[in-house]
Formats: structure tokens, C-alpha cells, sequence
């Protein structure tokens, strides 16, 4: 915030990235600002995945982690989009790589897991056995079905599991392993018909409905040209759906269920939108793009959504093909809170801090495990990994936070500063520090003020130095914050306040 003498004060961190470089801050990543409200503090950080294997291929894959879904036996299943099937615990272990496409993966009970893939352009629904008869992987107990579109699963609360089939919604009601060994499920393909030219991408369950996300066309190409997104509300016994919730979008994207509310990604621009099953309305639109004119921006896979352990929704967002390269972009997994404003910012990226900016990124699912961590599947180039956070805070000043940009004077009263002045919540303790920059223009270079950390100014709660910033019409201000990966939980670098005079 600009004050009325043109010093500049900074404490609106809660209000996460705004939709315009002078209407909101401009970007926030690997912060938090959900935790603890006001006060801007460091993410968790992305690592591998290799805590609970037993063969690190498992974590290291060719191709993209679409699908990880764990049963309460502790029989983790992995599906990359390529049909490579990873499968098992710690001490049995499974892998099928003669899938040509996968697609979905859901737990039915604790015996068996549910896999959607394709092959020669037929899809099927294959079965891994955890019954200890028979084999462990069962393909094509279900088959015949469509192959131009993915094959959605989702297991609902009546206990049955339903699927998309294209223009259709399948169901299986039951999964059985006979005396011999053989596995088998009692199934429909056609449970609903959806309206000509209408397909199946997605579900959520809401209260007894399910409701079914949709597009026009068979393809990318077909479906850019319709605004069509419709969302369709069924009781799951009607032979038909009711009124459908008209978004005009080019398709359904993924979506999700919280509080009887159903959140949904639509379209390729970012946007977010919530309904009841019969009203709807955008809550957000993720900032990822600074310019959206020149095309797509960005794809949202089905499970790359989630519900995190705090309640706030997790949007993953990757480049929308090879073929769509843009160097402003960022993707990684994005944090909105469910509130009043519903602030946003990036929370996570992967391992190596690639935002999709120089080359193309993907991230398949985002998920939750049992120990309050983000999980997600990422590829970059020919290198998929399974990211897991954990109790270490991102370190080397990765938190970042870019405030909007301020307007503090013009050309005939320009603006001079003197002093930078920061406050913590928290005095710093060994291995924190923040460091601070600012430039004058969108388009500039930032220049470093300083960087301060507890080896060069203690144990303090706040801390005043000089920061000449000469003749300036307008200025933004870059903080990052760090915390040495030796700091002992629950510690973190808690930013209050910081102002320039």
C-alpha cells in the first residue's frame, strides 16, 4: 500500500495474487499465506517421492503419473498416461507396462483396484487382485468401450463405481474373484445416455446427484470450437439427467467436491467455477498468464484437482501441449483458499523449481497422503516423477512474493526512499533470513536492497537499514524468504510486515 507521505507499506499478503499487475500482487510461490492470515511464510518444499518404496523406478518413470491411489491394505497404485502400471506395497511388488494408454485409476474395497486404460482404440477397465487367488492383474475384465475419450472412475458412496464411455455413463456394481482365480465384475456401459454429440470428461458426487462434466467434439480441435462446458445433474436411477448447468467454456476440465459444493476447472484460460447442481458462478481465475490473446494457456488434467488437509483447494496446471510453448506461463499446483476472496497463490512447483516458463511441464494428478503432504505426478521432457512435500521448508530464497505494482509519482515529482524497515511475527533463529528487492517498471530487472539473515543480524524481531531508491514514478517490491533445510520443525520464517520510507 502506498500511504499518504508515498512510503510504501506491505501487509497484504493474505490477499494472495491479483488478476492485473497493478490490482493484486503480482506473483506468490512456495509461500504460504493460508496458515497463519497476514503473516507470509515459507511452503513446504517438493521432493521425491522415495519414502515408502521399495524400488526407486517406482518414483522415476517414463512418461506422465496420472493416477496414485493407495487401499487401506497399503497396495499403492501408480498409472502413468503412457500405460505403465506400477502396483503393490513394500513387500509385494507389481508392475504391467503392456497398457498402450492409461487413463484412471479408483480403490474399490481393500481387494481390488480399479484401472481405465486403452488399447488399439478400445478402452477397457482392467482389475488388480489383492485377494491372494488368481493373478494380480486382471486386463479387460470390462471392455468394448469407447477409445477416443478417457475413461473417468469414480467410486461414489452407494458403493458402486461409474464411469465415463463417451457419450454414456457406465456403472459397476460388483467385483468378484471366483474358487479359480478368475476375476470378474457386474457391470453396465450405457446407465445414462447423454444428448448427441455431448461427452463424458468427468464426475462429482453432490449429495444423491452425480454430476457429469462434458464437451462437444472428440478432439482438442473439435471442442475449441464450441463454448460448451455444460454440467449435467443426475440421481443415478432416472433414465435421463436434469437440467444441465450451462458454462460457457470450450470443455469440462476436472472437478471436485467440498461442503456440498462442487468446484470445476473449465477451459484452457484458468478458470474456476463453483455450483450447487443448479446455479454456478467463476470464483477464480488462475493467474498463470500475464497475456492470454495469443492462445491457449494452460491444461488442467482429470485428477489434477484435489481437497488438501486444510480444506483449500489444489489446482494443477500444465503446459497444454509441446506444440503451445509460452515463456510467460507458470504451472505447478495452486492453493485457493475457501473463503471470502478466495486468494490464490502457486504453493508448489517441482523438484527442480521449473515453472513451465523455458520448457514445457506437466503435472498428471495432485493428491493428499495420510501425513498431511502434497503428492503429484510431474513430467519434464521424457522424466516423470512422483513429488511428494514434507517437513522441510523450501530453502536459497525459492519462497518468493512480488507485490503489485505501485504507482508512488510522476515524471515532474518523483519519488525517493531512504529506508527499508521489516518486522517479523517470530525472531529469526539460525538458518532464516530474507532478502529483498525492488525495480521501477513491469518490465525491469530487479535490484537487490539486501539480504538479511540471522548470521548477519541475530535473533531479531525486526530490523531498519538504508535502501537508497532514487526517482522512482513507480516501484514493486520482490521479497523471498528462506529457512535452512537443518531448521527443526515446526520452525518458519514468519514475515509481519515490511515497509520502505
Amino acid at each position: 500500500m502506498v500511504n499518504k507521505d508515498g512510503s510504501i507499506t506491505i501487509t497484504d499478503f493474505q490477499n494472495g495474487i491479483g488478476q492485473s499487475l497493478i490490482l493484486g500482487n503480482e506473483s506468490i510461490i512456495g509461500c504460504d499465506i493460508v496458515d497463519e492470515l497476514g503473516i507470509l511464510k515459507i511452503k513446504e518444499r517438493s521432493t521425491l517421492d522415495s519414502t515408502r518404496a521399495n524400488d526407486d523406478s517406482y518414483f522415476t518413470v517414463t512418461g506422465l503419473p496420472i493416477a496414485d491411489v493407495t487401499d487401506n491394505s497399503n497396495h499403492r497404485t501408480i498409472l502413468t498416461d503412457n500405460g505403465v502400471l506400477f502396483s503393490g506395497s513394500n513387500a509385494d511388488f507389481f508392475e504391467a507396462s503392456n497398457l498402450a494408454l492409461g487413463w484412471d485409476a479408483v480403490v474399490w474395497n481393500s481387494s481390488y483396484t480399479l484401472v481405465s486404460y486403452a488399447q488399439s482404440g478400445v478402452g477397457y477397465i482392467g482389475v488388480l487382485n489383492w485377494t491372494g487367488v488368481g493373478n494380480e492383474w486382471n486386463p479387460g475384465v470390462i471392455g468394448s468401450l469407447t477409445g477416443t475419450h478417457a475413461i473417468k472412475l469414480l467410486m461414489a458412496q452407494d458403493g458402486f463405481c461409474y464411469f465415463t464411455n463417451g457419450d454414456k455413463i457406465g456403472r459397476i456394481t460388483a467385483v468378484t474373484t471366483s474358487g479359480g482365480g478368475t476375476t470378474s465384475a457386474t457391470s453396465t456401459s450405457n446407465a445414462l445416455d447423454l444428448p448427441r454429440d455431448v461427452y463424458a470428461v468427468t464426475m462429482a458426487e453432490l449429495g444423491s446427484s452425480l454430476l457429469i462434466g462434458t464437451q462437444k467434439g472428440s478432439s482438442y480441435s473439435v471442442k475449441a470450437n464450441y463454448n460448451f462446458a455444460n454440467v449435467y445433474p443426475w440421481d443415478r436411477t432416472s433414465a435421463s439427467f436434469r437440467l444441465p448447468v450451462q458454462i460457457r467454456e470450450n470443455a469440462v476440465n476436472a472437478m471436485i467436491q467440498k461442503d456440498n459444493q462442487v468446484f470445476i476447472s473449465a477451459g484452457n484460460g484458468g478458470a474456476i467455477y463453483q455450483t450447487d447442481g443448479v446455479n454456478y458462478q467463476k470464483i477464480k481465475e488462475i493467474p498463470f498468464s500475464k497475456v492470454k490473446k495469443f492462445g491457449p494457456s494452460a491444461q488442467v488434467y482429470l485428477n489434477a484437482m484435489c481437497i488438501n488437509q486444510e480444506g483449500n483447494l489444489l489446482v494443477a496446471t500444465s503446459t497444454l501441449s509441446d506444440s503451445y510453448p509460452n515463456t510467460i506461463t507458470k504451472h505447478g499446483v495452486w492453493e485457493i483458499k475457501l473463503s471470502s476472496g478466495y486468494p490464490i497463490d502457486l504453493a508448489y512447483t517441482l523438484i527442480n523449481g521449473s515453472l513451465g516458463d523455458a520448457n514445457p511441464i506437466y503435472i498428471g494428478y495432485v493428491t493428499t497422503s495420510g501425513y498431511d503432504a502434497t503428492v503429484f505426478g510431474t513430467k519434464e521432457g521424457s522424466v516423470g516423477q512422483i513429488v511428494t512435500t514434507d517437513f522441510y521448508k523450501n530453502t536459497d530464497y525459492k519462497a518468493t512474493f512480488d507485490s503489485r505494482l505501485m504507482i508512488v509519482g510522476n515524471a515532474d515529482d518523483k519519488k525517493s526512499y531512504q529506508t527499508l524497515r521489516f518486522t517479523f511475527a517470530e525472531p529469526l533463529i539460525a538458518g532464516q533470513g530474507i532478502k529483498v528487492s525492488y525495480r521501477k517498471n513491469g518490465d525491469a530487472t530487479y535490484t537487490l536492497i539486501g539480504t538479511f539473515d540471522f548470521a548477519t543480524i541475530g535473533g531479531v524481531i525486526s530490523h531498519t537499514t538504508r535502501a537508497l531508491i532514487a526517482d522512482a514514478e513507480m516501484l514493486q517490491i520482490r521479497i523471498q524468504l528462506t529457512q535452512s533445510s537443518t531448521t527443526p520443525f515446526p520452525a518458519n520464517t514468519k514475515l509481519l510486515t515490511l515497509s520502505i520510507l
